[in-house]
């Protein structure tokens, strides 16, 4: 009888062995190859009311504080003149901060519908404008600093993990690789923009029966300008809706207004140079694995990107210390796995041999009975 219960005992210490090995083992493989998330894309946008304008983006990214991410424009109208122009930006989510939200359409084809997204979208007028990205809010009375980094750069602290917005592009100028037109329409009431639609040359061809853009001064089609931080007062405006039977080369067949509204057409300027600086980078302890285009290493720990349109740094790089110590749980995870089977193993030649045994000594008993 002592036997046979210290045979039970084993083989519920190798059951045990097997469960909690396997158990440590998957824990410390999902932690060795448990890859961080992505922060997300954001996207920044400059459209003019005159294709012939000059733009100068520049962004400022602030990895330890996120919030503060800055954004500078300058804005050049033909022989210096003051421009009226929108600034667009997508954030990699709809944006907890207090900003004027609207939807983007974008119309890549006839056939295809239309592809809507929420964006930031602020009018201005005038040559120079700064203020914050607005994409990520900054840390609450109950969330520290830290919180709010993690928060913003999806659960992966450091810079190497901060959002590095695309400038003068978004996701679908990057997939038709085309220049669109955008209409802001802008509600009869209110006087505010309502939505975006982005009309892409796929879509542009002439319709005798499309609303028609004149450049008309209309009083309804005004929208005070944004008040951030070098903004400058609103400019006359300078479109209408008329309804013509002529074709019209600046009207796509695609865009139907939406009833209620006042459409403004924007266009991307055909000149634009665009800088993205990464701040307070400290690459000691990294690994850097990539980085597309080449940046330029300057003082105070900053990379400095530029370029024209469709400017979209990326920067990969490995913390070495993390990289580390992945190769030591893998390891141990993998000596882990070792010890379960070879557990897994002897459980089942102590099982079968204990079955054996079993049906061996009942097998005179019933031989017995049945005599």
């Amino acid at each position: 009888m002592e036997r046979r219960i210290s045979k039970d005992m084993k083989l519920l210490l190798l059951a045990g062995a097997v469960i909690l090995t396997a158990s440590f083992g998957v824990l410390l493989a999902y932690i060795a190859f448990r890859s961080p998330g992505t922060p997300g894309q954001a996207f920044v946008t400059v459209f003019t009311k005159e294709r012939t304008a000059t733009v100068s983006l520049k962004a400022k990214i602030h990895p330890d504080s996120p919030w503060k991410d800055w954004l500078t424009v300058r804005v050049n109208g033909v022989h210096g003149t003051r421009e009226r122009w929108l600034l667009v930006v997508q954030c990699p989510a709809v944006p907890a901060e207090p900003a004027h939200t609207v939807g983007l359409y974008s119309e890549t084809g006839p056939q295809l519908p239309a592809v809507s997204t929420t964006v930031i979208a602020s009018p201005h007028a005038g040559k120079a404008w700064e203020g914050y990205l607005r994409c990520f809010p900054a840390p609450g009375e109950s969330q520290t600093s830290a919180q709010a980094q993690l928060s913003a750069s999806n659960g992966a602290p450091g810079f190497a993990n901060a959002t590095l917005p695309a400038l003068e592009t978004d996701p679908a100028m990057a997939a038709a690789q085309e220049t669109p037109q955008l209409y802001a329409e802008r509600d009869n009431s209110s006087h505010r923009i309502k939505d975006l639609v982005e009309v892409f040359p796929a879509c542009s061809s002439a319709s005798p029966t499309a609303a028609t853009i004149s450049p008309t001064p209309s009083a309804t089609a005004s929208q005070p300008p944004s008040s951030a931080p070098g903004g400058l007062p609103p400019a006359t405006p300078s479109a209408s809706l008329n309804t013509a039977s002529s074709p019209n080369p600046g009207t796509s067949s695609c865009y139907h207004q939406s009833a209620g509204t006042t459409p403004d057409v924007y266009q991307l300027p055909a000149s634009v140079a665009t800088a993205e600086i990464l701040a307070n980078v400290n690459l000691s302890g990294y690994r850097v694995d990539s980085m597309f285009p080449p940046g330029q290493f300057g003082r105070s720990g900053q990379i400095t990107w530029q370029g024209i349109s469709g400017l979209s740094p990326s920067l990969l790089v490995t913390n070495l210390a993390a990289e580390h110590l992945g190769n030591l749980f893998t390891f141990f995870s993998g000596v882990l796995f070792g010890i379960c089977g070879g557990a897994i193993v002897t459980l089942l030649v102590e099982s079968v041999d204990a079955s054996r045994k079993r049906r061996a000594k009942n097998g005179p008993a019933v031989a017995e009975k049945k005599g």
